[in-house]
């Protein structure tokens, strides 16, 4: 839902954007690129006082931010060239408008920042939105997490044309995969995680947690801390998926998010000889 919001916004700030020239729209779109990097940094820092744990400034965030702001300038110099000398004739507007939507999505990233950190009754409002969001997030994590034990599956790896070992096949639910014991669904976590880093060169918690469960679908950055927490590793360090003292813990980790109660180590080390077993 805060993916439409945002999408609803950006679109209403682009249209708005058609009466504005350009050279403005470009240097208010990096100010909000840089009010939401830093209202987001406090909004995180007030979010971990509630919730008493220790917060850290986590310097990937600023690259990120680095990143996007030079992806959305390259973004509109393209848009520009396109209006001036491809299509120039027809008038789009395509700068404007991109220009304009940008500026609405950072606006609708800094409102949920600051519904963290005032206490306006419009962004306690927003925060009390954000809560029943999160609970009904929750609710329904519940009813996955009985499904991934139920299944095998402590990974919940859903159900695609791969096969693992210990699969079983046609899977019984809808949704996930299902194998024959634990350790089968373990290996599984283990295969999938090794693929991350060889084919996609995702060797960190960070990159592996943010594919295997995406933004669209999941609360990443709680389930990245989690992860790191349980494991006692830097969320950005490399990692090596062929090391047992690094890969049964994150197994472990990830299942324990997955499933909401802690993994049997004996069912993860299985997987892991498993995995480590030749086909």
């Amino acid at each position: 839902m805060e993916a439409l919001y945002r999408f609803v916004s950006g679109i209403a700030a682009g249209i708005a954007a058609l009466f504005a020239p350009i050279q403005p729209l470009v240097i208010t779109t990096m100010l909000f690129i840089g009010v939401d990097f830093l209202s987001g940094v406090f909004a995180d820092r007030a979010v971990a006082r509630r919730e008493g744990r220790k917060w850290y400034f986590e310097s990937c965030k600023a690259w990120r931010t680095v990143l996007k702001t030079a992806l959305v300038l390259t973004a509109i110099v393209m848009a520009w060239l396109i209006d001036r000398c491809v299509l120039d004739s027809m008038q789009l507007n395509l700068a404007k408008l991109f220009t304009g939507f940008t500026c609405g999505v950072e606006l609708w990233s800094f409102l949920e920042n600051a519904a963290q950190l005032s206490e306006a009754p419009l962004f306690r409002r927003l925060r009390r939105y954000a809560r029943r969001r999160m609970e009904k997030d929750c609710k329904s994590t519940k009813k996955r997490m009985a499904r991934g034990l139920d299944n095998r599956n402590p990974g919940n790896i859903r159900r695609s044309k791969i096969r693992y070992r210990g699969e079983v096949r046609p899977s019984c639910d809808p949704d996930f995969k299902q194998f024959e014991t634990l350790a089968w669904g373990y290996r599984a976590i283990f295969v999938l995680l090794d693929t991350y880093r060889i084919r996609y060169g995702l060797d960190t918690i960070r990159g592996m947690i943010s594919r295997w469960a995406p933004p669209s679908e999941n609360h990443t950055e709680v389930y990245i801390r989690a992860v790191a927490a349980d494991t006692g590793i830097d969320p950005d360090e490399p990692l090596d998926t062929r090391d047992a003292g690094t890969m049964i813990p994150l197994a472990a980790a990830i299942s324990r998010v997955e499933n909401g109660a802690p993994a049997d180590i004996r069912q993860v080390a299985d997987g892991w000889e498993l995995f480590l077993s030749p086909e």
